[in-house]
């Protein structure tokens, strides 16, 4: 936080002499220059704010001589552009690490706007107007860590946008529109191990249409104690639709899916959130467990939902589905998540999916001891024949036996 938060107008940049930390609250800049803030006597300045301040545009050089700054907050201004020399800091030590332009109206970004911070560990560009996100607006940023996308209007996140990331950790993309996402979207940052998504659309199997359904996954490598050093370590994926939650834990090593649900309507404002992710759910929470090794898929239902197709149809239809939203794991085997038309009668875009279905996929080869027992709760087997891919339906308070259907005619997924 700031040292001092200045409200007057105008600025006397003497009354500030030596202050490291300073906030500008309140004075409606308009275009923002480095001739404005100069009254700021910069040179001591490591965090500043300047924020509900009425900026509207970035000059060319405008923090060129806060050559000492490490923080800036530029948050609940009227930017909707960031132009690509508006930071320049000429021959100094230091580098900015954190930089927060959230709550803005930020719909563009030149590229190469944010290349001179090689030192920057964290971006906020959160609750702004962004419906892409480009791979040349994140060029030069080597150290990144963080990147904070939440509450924009993204709809699809190209494959390589972070190949030049090599060093992010967590990205967040929640409360977006994403209808899309390739599986090999996140492959090429090693060190990642958080991600965030979410949308308010998603599209349903059996239909080329985008409807309702508000969806959050968290995806989170576990047991990473040591970021530098790459390791075989399980998964913890948390996937929330429809008033429904699953906690999946997913070990590369073996393949093996671990799952835990509940559903939140049982538990009102007291939803569990499970601080300690990488461990299964407390058994005072979760309605019920299975655990499976691909191919399998799992049609997730509230209780509002009625069908006009059994489970078994849902699965086979799920599973000649492509597109939609995808992601690729540590080891052999990758998730979908598809909203499930339940109703015939549902085709307006505007219309509500109340069930969803997540397939499971694997590439990895591997000989069948059970193939009569795979996919069973007490009992997960190893089945890679298609001819009998586990289908198992689970409602608000209970899972059926798993069903199986033929799938031995490959997926076809769209380029």
């Amino acid at each position: 936080m700031p040292q001092f938060w200045c409200t007057v107008h105008p600025i006397d940049g003497q009354c500030f002499a030596g202050v490291k930390r300073l906030g500008i609250r309140g004075y409606k800049y308009g275009k923002l220059s480095g001739q404005k803030l100069s009254v700021l006597n910069p040179s001591s300045l490591t965090h500043l704010y300047i924020t509900n301040a009425g900026i509207i545009e970035l000059d060319n050089k405008t923090f060129e001589a806060f050559f000492r700054l490490q923080s800036l907050n530029l948050d609940n201004n009227l930017l909707t552009h960031i132009p690509r020399h508006w930071y320049t800091v000429v021959h100094s030590p230091f580098q900015l690490h954190k930089l927060s332009i959230s709550k803005n109206h930020i719909s563009s970004l030149d590229p190469g706007c944010f290349e001179t911070l090689t030192g920057l560990d964290t971006l906020d560009l959160r609750h702004n107007l962004l419906r892409e996100v480009h791979s040349h607006w994140l060029v030069g940023m080597n150290n990144l860590r963080t990147l904070l996308l939440s509450g924009n209007r993204i709809q699809t996140i190209l494959p390589h946008t972070f190949d030049s990331l090599k060093r992010l950790q967590h990205l967040d993309f929640s409360n977006n529109e994403l209808v899309c996402l390739r599986k090999e979207t996140f492959l090429t940052p090693k060190k990642l191990f958080r991600v965030v998504l979410g949308g308010n659309k998603i599209l349903a199997s059996k239909s080329d249409t985008v409807h309702r359904m508000p969806w959050h996954v968290v995806l989170e490598s576990c047991g990473l104690l040591d970021i530098h050093v790459e390791q075989d370590n399980h998964q913890w994926i948390r996937l929330e639709a429809n008033s429904m939650v699953l906690h999946i834990i997913y070990e590369p090593s073996t393949d093996l899916f671990s799952i835990d649900w509940f559903n939140t309507l049982a538990y009102k404002s007291k939803v569990p959130i499970n601080l300690d992710s990488c461990n299964p759910l407390s058994k005072m929470y979760r309605l019920g467990h299975f655990r499976a090794y691909p191919p399998f898929v799992v049609v997730v239902k509230n209780s509002e939902a009625s069908a006009d197709t059994s489970p078994l149809t849902q699965c086979s239809e799920s599973w000649e589905e492509s597109g939609s939203i995808s992601f690729t794991l540590k080891g052999a085997s990758n998730l979908q998540i598809y909203g499930i038309n339940t109703s015939s009668k549902l085709r307006a875009t505007s219309a509500k999916v109340k069930a969803f279905s997540i397939v499971a996929t694997t590439t990895k080869n591997r000989t069948t001891t059970d193939s009569q027992s795979a996919g069973k709760a007490d009992d997960p087997g190893r089945n890679l024949d298609t001819s009998r891919v586990a289908c198992f339906s689970i409602t608000h308070d209970e899972m059926q036996t798993p069903y199986f259907f033929n799938a031995s005619v490959p997926k076809q997924e769209k380029s």
